[in-house]
């Protein structure tokens, strides 16, 4: 049963300590932790030493990746991991049958376990070089946001509205792989594995979905070839980084329960001006595997090369016509 909030619910993007919960800010023992990746993934896809990059060139084990964690809340992250895997390796038609909340509860924990390590290794790194590390008050805003959110597991959390952007496409791969990126200045992520894949803005209130759904209802219900679900990675997280900013939310703290209210300013409604190099620069990034790089994509005047819509005919391209590698 959640927890009902009595005060301010801790928030470490504030406050920054490190021997208290990262979800509840209960006072915790150094040996009291949890691995950033659920540990069924690590096992699945053999990662517990392999080097995960970080911050400033840096890198780690994904084993070593922890977080500090209450017994409590390591219970109730391992119910909703078993959920989770149960679905996930499954495959596509048992995901399709989560929450969307869910999946974005899951990847919220994970990100907020990624930035926690990333800002304690920028914080030790500054205090070799003789320097401050300071966190801009945007991001201290967006971190926080999607902090309560993710203390929602634990506690009386809940919000108006929707905080994210999410895709499910089914993909055909041609072996089971787990392709992840996230991204922290915009807060975006991606996930690939099995026969699915999913994309997510985890702080747009909705609007990248908005903008991109066009292309998205020409893809349908269609089974994707790889590099048709990444392009549709690139095309979230590109709209993500045109999108004005909005203002965060409201929180109203009442009757032991926090309720998270959008600020209605008329800020975050608006894309800025979609570039073709920069948007092909992006998209470089995702195709990487297949050696396709951004000058291959883009040439001017002409438009950048899609694997899902046909420039001449505007219609969808089934994966069938695309002859390059699964």
């Amino acid at each position: 049963m959640k927890e009902q909030v009595e005060a301010p619910l801790y928030n470490y993007f504030v406050e920054q300590s490190t021997d208290r919960c990262l979800f509840t800010g209960k006072p915790v023992s150094p040996e009291e932790n949890i691995t950033v990746f659920p540990d069924w993934i690590m096992t699945r896809y053999h990662l517990h030493d392999q080097w995960l990059g970080l911050l400033n060139m840096n890198r780690a084990l994904y084993k070593d990746v922890k977080v500090p964690c209450s017994p409590e809340a390591k219970r109730t992250i391992e119910e909703m991991e078993e959920q989770i895997q149960q679905a996930f390796e499954s495959g596509y038609e048992k995901v399709t049958q989560l929450d969307p909340d869910l999946i974005f509860l899951w990847s919220a924990r994970i990100v907020c376990g990624l930035l926690y390590y990333e800002l304690e290794y920028g914080k030790e790194f500054g205090r070799k070089k003789g320097r401050e590390f300071i966190i801009s008050p945007l991001l201290t805003r967006k971190y926080s946001d999607l902090m309560l959110m993710t203390q929602s597991l634990f506690y009386r959390v809940r919000w108006e509205g929707t905080p994210h952007s999410f895709v499910l496409k089914k993909i055909s791969y041609s072996k089971d792989g787990f392709n992840f990126r996230d991204e922290s200045r915009k807060l975006n992520l991606s996930l690939g594995m099995i026969d699915f894949g999913f994309a997510l803005c985890l702080q747009d209130r909705g609007r990248v979905k908005e903008f991109t759904r066009e292309v998205l209802d020409k893809t349908g219900d269609a089974v994707l070839h790889p590099i048709q679900f990444e392009e549709v990675c690139a095309r979230f997280i590109y709209t993500n980084y045109i999108l004005e900013e909005h203002s965060g939310w409201d929180r109203v703290y009442e009757n032991g329960e926090v309720v998270m209210k959008p600020i209605l300013d008329g800020k975050g409604e608006r894309l800025g001006e979609w570039d073709d190099k920069i948007y092909s620069s992006t998209l470089g990034e995702y195709w990487k595997p297949w050696g396709i790089e951004s000058k291959d994509i883009y040439n001017f005047p002409d438009s950048p090369v899609s694997f899902l819509v046909n420039e001449y005919t505007n219609e969808f391209i089934d994966k069938s016509e695309i002859d390059l590698p699964y």
